[in-house]
């Protein structure tokens, strides 16, 4: 189990920690037992821009904003990005997730445009992935939310 610094100690507590959402949906949610799990130590700690290991070119590109250790994987001999829960690909188009579920929403726009520009397919936590010419939704939306776009 790899994660980020920032979101080691989730962990070994076996749940979201108090304050680890922004709203009341979020922390209803955190409420119910059947949504935490058996608490685990990580196996390593990630930073941001680490190469990972034995993973044949995944860089982490930290994110925070739905966690505070919120992470996206470049496959950088393929362009190819897992955004996680950074970003959701709904049947209406892309969107970040509800703030209420986030620990900090005021910085996933910021993080957003962290994630490289030149990728050529898209995972996602929460929907379909995109590659080919989908992928350009996925630039122009990042584009939109950069300063200055």
């Amino acid at each position: 189990m790899l994660i980020h610094e920032a979101d080691a100690g989730w962990l070994g507590t076996g749940r979201v920690p108090k304050g680890g959402r922004s709203g009341a949906w979020g922390h209803f949610l955190d409420g119910i037992p059947a949504l935490q799990w058996a608490p685990v130590s990580p196996d390593a700690l990630l930073t941001d821009g680490e190469l990972i290991e034995g993973s044949g070119g995944l860089r982490v590109v930290h994110t925070p904003g739905h966690t505070p250790g919120h992470i996206v994987l470049v496959h950088e001999p393929s362009r190819s990005v897992l955004v996680g829960d950074a970003l959701f690909n709904r049947g209406s188009g892309l969107e970040i997730g509800p703030a209420a579920m986030a620990a900090d929403p005021s910085t996933r726009v910021g993080s957003l445009t962290r994630i490289p520009h030149d990728v050529r397919a898209v995972g996602f936590a929460h929907g379909a992935p995109l590659t080919g010419a989908g992928v350009e939704g996925f630039h122009q939306f990042v584009r939109r939310l950069s300063p200055g776009a």
